[in-house]
């Protein structure tokens, strides 16, 4: 938050959110803001914003006041609006949907992760629902990168046809809290 002090304005500006938590319109459940008032003699301060894992996903709006003295006065000042933007920390999408792959043979395939721009650790990846007799080779989205190359592998007794509901699942953590996501469905076919 940055101010622009008038003349003979110099003490501390108090923040709060208004209005304050849990009554609707102040944050929303499960999320916390760390406001500190802006200092004398200084125009900014920054103000963290922390969502726990039962926070609900979504576009908020919050509004903070600053409060301050000149002589006897105290001047109050809405501040405008602030966007939230609460997103999962990440998700992944394939990049093989429709792909055909021959019994005995082997498909090389993307896994694509949309992260959050809070989250920059290791996705491991999981395939569920691959057809009867295709496995997918261990495969991690390495912290900080946004895709991996997997391959799958069809034995060649693997069950011939097309599959529409193969799902990548995938793990991260942030300190000791898991994160999970799991793709749409893609298609995958066996020849």
């Amino acid at each position: 938050i940055v101010t622009t002090r008038g003349e003979g304005f110099g003490e501390d500006i108090a923040l709060a959110i208004t209005p304050p938590a849990p009554q609707p319109g102040g944050l929303p459940p499960g999320v916390t803001a760390a406001v500190k008032p802006i200092a004398k003699g200084t125009n900014e301060i920054e103000i963290s914003f922390a969502a726990n894992a039962q926070a609900p996903l979504g576009q908020y709006s919050v509004v903070l006041i600053g409060t301050g003295k000149k002589g006897n006065d105290t001047i109050v000042q809405p501040i405008p609006a602030l966007s939230l933007n609460l997103k999962a920390p990440f998700a992944l999408k394939p990049d093989f949907g429709g792909a055909t792959v021959a019994k005995g043979q082997a498909l090389k395939v993307k896994v694509v992760a949309d992260r959050n721009p809070a989250y920059a650790g290791e996705i491991a990846l999981t395939f569920q629902n691959l057809p009867k007799g295709v496995t997918a080779s261990a495969a991690t989205i390495p912290a900080g990168q946004n895709e991996v190359e997997v391959t799958l592998t069809a034995a060649a007794d693997a069950a011939a046809g097309a599959v529409q509901n193969v799902v990548v699942q995938g793990a991260g953590k942030n300190g000791n809290a898991a994160l999970t996501a799991a793709s749409g469905n893609a298609a995958l076919t066996v020849q």
